[in-house]
């Protein structure tokens, strides 16, 4: 609401984004696995929009100016890339001590609110969400050297002009160490590498098989690792990693689901159980179906497919 900001201050001695100018429009509802309460603002100077995650987490002072440099660090990495969620503004509210991250507006919320049980994406479509997620990925790995470790449908982002873009950096290795959070399970369980579920060490390639999962569950209209009518809600987080743990990783088959063999190939390099053998992000971005995909034409099958399913 209007008023909103009293008791908050950005650390910086020249905000970048005067938070106390904006209202509320919408108080986005939760979705499974999310952090925080999600509002959607409105500039009362310029009519612009934005979102603003609210992030409850009591600290001393010394320590929020830790938070907010870390916080404001890993967003750095995304350096303006059209495929990483633009980052606005961060502050801390000692009145009610939540931690305010201020990003842009995609008017079609995530990947999460367009896939409901039981229906396909069309290919298309789905090699145009996961290029460009393959292609934010791949910029954040190489300038910010460190995982995302929380890639899932939620985290991928949609506009109506088929753009696709990365949030919630703060998920990333770097803040986790300024919030001294290391230790905790970081991430959602059902896109979770094998390797992160069994505690061991791991890479940035760790996000790649977040992605071939979200790829392959886009395309038959189910969790790979289930069944076409289970519910994957339901399940419990000692299920599904036993689930990871004790099967092979899932294959597409294009003669059953109507994918391409361009499609299936993708999926299978992402799903390599051993991170040693699992491709890169880098070497992921010139993968033939990602580049077949790429924009504009990736952008064009998404505006379409969007247009079509609202």
């Amino acid at each position: 609401h209007e008023g909103m900001a009293p008791g908050m201050a950005s650390t910086d001695e020249q905000p970048r984004l005067n938070l106390g100018s904006f209202h509320l429009v919408q108080e986005m509802p939760q979705v499974g696995g999310a952090s925080g309460i999600v509002c959607r603002m409105r500039s009362s100077q310029t009519g612009s929009e934005c979102v603003f995650k609210l992030l409850a987490l009591p600290l001393r002072q010394d320590e929020v100016m830790r938070c907010l440099e870390g916080i404001r660090k890993a967003w750095s990495a995304a350096d303006g890339h059209p495929n990483i969620l633009t980052f606005l503004d961060c502050t801390y509210d000692q009145a009610t001590s939540r931690f305010i991250i201020a990003t842009e507006w995609m008017d079609c919320l995530s990947l999460r609110d367009h896939m409901p049980p039981g229906r396909p994406i069309p290919e298309p479509a789905v090699g145009g969400i996961i290029s460009q997620t393959v292609f934010g990925l791949a910029h954040l790995h190489s300038v910010q050297h460190t995982a995302h470790r929380d890639i899932k449908p939620s985290n991928i982002l949609l506009n109506s002009a088929g753009n696709v873009k990365i949030t919630d950096l703060c998920q990333s290795r770097q803040l986790a160490q300024t919030l001294d959070m290391m230790g905790t399970y970081v991430g959602q369980t059902l896109y979770m590498s094998p390797e992160r579920i069994q505690g061991a060490r791991y890479t940035a390639n760790c996000d790649v098989w977040s992605v071939g999962l979200i790829a392959m569950q886009c395309l038959l209209g189910h969790y790979p690792y289930l069944p076409p009518t289970s519910e994957v809600e339901s399940l419990g987080m000692h299920e599904v990693i036993a689930m990871i743990e004790d099967n092979e990783p899932p294959r597409l088959n294009p003669a059953t689901c109507g994918a391409t063999e361009e499609a299936a190939n993708f999926c299978r390099a992402c799903l390599e159980y051993d991170q040693e053998v699992r491709v890169h992000s880098a070497q992921l971005s010139q993968h033939p179906w990602v580049q077949r995909h790429q924009p504009p034409a990736g952008c064009q099958a998404i505006a379409g497919w969007l247009a079509c399913a609202t």
